[in-house]
């Protein structure tokens, strides 16, 4: 090439080709290097495939998981709104059933005209009652709406709130204020809502608390559908003779299909033996031996 070319030419054409031999060799060296990064990131991104699917799977195990979840959590909610609505419906069962029962053997029906049960099982008793708004005014006022509520009763504060279009007791009062603010305008003074009073349980005599004891007795049996036994001991022992025979002709013949009485020879005797007659299956007479300190048990009755 130096004979060929003159000398200038053959030199920058070698320093050339040595500076392109170089950059080749670079390249090359380069592109070495590029390829095993990306063999590394191939096999990284195989990896990363692996791990992707797995959480895929993961996902897909989770979100079926979470589907029996909500169903499980569904299916416990509207089992919880099924009991709570039965649990209801047998209050009010009992409620009407011992109410009933207790005005049959009293005969007193304007004296208690409502029973309530809440959820801890606690009874309350209401009679009928009219205020004036005036008065429910001054009650929510000097004793407090709570004092109130337990006053009326869940039915007569359910009637006023709804007659004053109340959600809520502070609306209420402040919907009873606003009433009597503008009361000839609303409705002549003196308007009457017929509501309830509570009545407590000391306000009854010894009989009466005994028989709206039997009374609730006798409507959680039959509101429970179940066929149980039901024994009562020494029944009049708190019953006065004013209701003795109501007790005797409604009560024993009809809270069970066995029914053990274990009475004394002043109580379920002559007339009220009578009366129960025909529903006895079997008598047996009791006999307590003080020599020998056992009790004997013999068929028949007082004589």
């Amino acid at each position: 090439m130096r004979e060929a070319l003159p000398s200038i030419d053959a030199d920058t054409f070698l320093e050339r080709f040595s500076q392109l031999s170089a950059s080749i060799a670079a390249y090359s060296k380069s592109i070495s290097e590029v390829q095993e990064q990306l063999d590394r990131y191939n096999a990284e991104k195989l990896s990363l495939q692996k791990a992707a699917e797995a959480l895929r799977g993961r996902i897909r195990a989770e979100e079926k998981n979470q589907t029996a979840y909500l169903y499980t959590a569904r299916v416990s909610a509207m089992m919880g709104n099924l009991i709570s609505d039965i649990a209801k419906e047998k209050f009010r069962q009992i409620e009407e059933l011992a109410l009933r029962m207790f005005h049959d053997i009293t005969h007193k029906d304007n004296f208690i005209d409502l029973l309530e049960l809440d959820s801890s099982f606690n009874l309350f008793m209401y009679k009928k009652q009219d205020y004036t708004i005036e008065e429910l005014y001054a009650l929510a006022e000097h004793v407090g709406m709570n004092e109130l509520h337990t006053r009326l009763g869940n039915v007569g504060m359910g009637i006023l709130m709804d007659w004053f279009g109340a959600a809520t007791p502070r609306i209420l009062r402040k919907n009873m204020k606003h009433y009597l603010s503008f009361q000839n305008e609303l409705a002549p003074p003196g308007e009457v809502l017929h509501l309830y009073k509570n009545v407590e349980l000391s306000q009854l005599s010894k009989g009466e608390r005994q028989v709206f004891l039997l009374s609730l007795y006798w409507a959680i049996i039959k509101s429970s559908g179940q066929t149980i036994p039901f024994i009562i001991d020494t029944p009049f022992a708190r019953i006065d003779t004013e209701h003795r025979e109501q007790l005797t002709r409604r009560f024993f013949p009809t809270i069970s299909r066995q029914v053990i009485i274990l009475s004394t020879d002043e109580e379920v005797v002559g007339s009220y033996r009578d009366m129960i007659r025909d529903h006895t299956a079997h008598e047996y007479l009791l006999s307590s031996e003080e020599a020998t300190g056992h009790t004997t048990v013999r068929p028949g009755y007082f004589t």
